[in-house]
């Protein structure tokens, strides 16, 4: 089937006033006319009656005027109507027709278009993934909306703040986790010097325990050795010579060990061997057995060996051994008058 397509005419498209009176009774000049009268009409209050009645008739012609132009358009549209639906059937069966070339060319279009969009995808995707990239070298993040949509000169300057943000922040953490730091490092000097002090505390506390310990075995020691030495004291009470003796500052025969640096006796003062009087004074004894019984004391006594002490009890021990020597010296004193002895009554 072959169509021809023919030049469309201008009939229609343009028409004279002696075409619009062919087609409308009512032509433009007659509503040009009609606008000019009506315009001018108006209605001068409730009592203007005649002009009210003058309105409503030219309203009743402009009424009689538009429906006499529809009438006589849709009896003039009648044949024009069906020639256009012979038109427009032609047009669909033009358009099926030039449709298959048409489709094939855009088909060609669109698989070039898909490429190329496949290839600015690809670029765009490869931009954005090193614009991510700077993005979190710099230590920040946008949406990938924004990245997408910044141009070179923008983007360059938001990585240049996110990297001058993140180098302060990093300072910042830096020297927190610096401060942090050197607190935990004094925490834990501060715990081992505690502990070091505890520990030297604990070993001075032991050592003192221990040195109480040490004093309170010497002290037990000696006050068991004071024990023994008593009962001297009360052999030379019992000892007591009524007789009064003769003194003399150095008695024959004595040991060495009651001697001082020059030769002569000490002078010793005990509250524990204390010759009674009596004795000092150099009564003899009633027998003989008793000044052998005292002679004899006095050599046991003269014969304790002072023990080696500690510091701390030296000073007790001296004075042990003071007491010893006294008592001894009275003993002896007592039993064997010295020599140029004058009789004390």
């Amino acid at each position: 089937m072959t169509t021809t397509l023919e030049e469309p005419g201008t009939e229609l498209a343009t028409t004279s006033p002696q075409q619009e009176a062919l087609l409308f009774s009512v032509t433009p000049k007659t509503i040009k006319d009609m606008t000019v009268k009506c315009l001018a009409m108006t209605i001068n209050g409730v009592g203007d009656t005649e002009g009210r009645e003058a309105v409503r008739k030219q309203l009743r012609e402009c009424v009689t005027a538009r429906t006499t132009i529809d009438k006589e358009h849709k009896a003039a549209k009648e044949p024009a109507w069906t020639e256009c639906q012979r038109l427009d059937a032609l047009k669909r069966e033009m358009v099926a027709l030039i449709a298959v070339p048409e489709k094939h060319l855009e088909a060609q279009i669109d698989a070039v278009n898909a490429e190329l969009a496949k290839i600015e995808k690809a670029k765009a995707d490869a931009a954005y993934a090193i614009r991510l990239q700077q993005l979190t070298n710099a230590g920040g993040s946008l949406p990938e909306s924004v990245i997408r949509a910044m141009n070179e000169h923008e983007f360059a300057e938001e990585v240049a703040r996110m990297s001058e943000r993140t180098r302060l922040k990093k300072e910042a953490d830096d020297r927190q986790a610096a401060e942090i730091e050197r607190l935990r490092l004094e925490s834990e000097q501060l715990a081992k010097d505690r502990a070091e002090f505890a520990k030297q505390q604990a070993e001075q506390r032991a050592e003192l325990d221990r040195q109480r310990q040490e004093q309170q075995a010497e002290a037990d020691r000696l006050k068991a050795l004071e024990a023994t030495i008593a009962p001297v004291e009360v052999i030379a009470a019992q000892a007591v010579i009524s007789e009064p003796v003769v003194t003399t500052s150095e008695p024959a025969n004595e040991p060495q060990s009651f001697r001082g640096n020059g030769g002569g006796y000490q002078s010793y003062s005990s509250p524990v061997f204390s010759i009674p009087e009596p004795m000092r004074g150099g009564r003899p004894l009633a027998k003989d057995t008793d000044e052998e019984k005292l002679l004899a004391l006095a050599v046991q006594l003269e014969a304790i060996a002072m023990p080696t002490v500690g510091a701390q009890s030296e000073s007790l021990l001296k004075k042990v051994e003071a007491i010893i020597n006294q008592a001894a010296f009275d003993i002896r004193t007592a039993v064997k008058p010295p020599k140029k002895a004058r009789v004390v009554k």
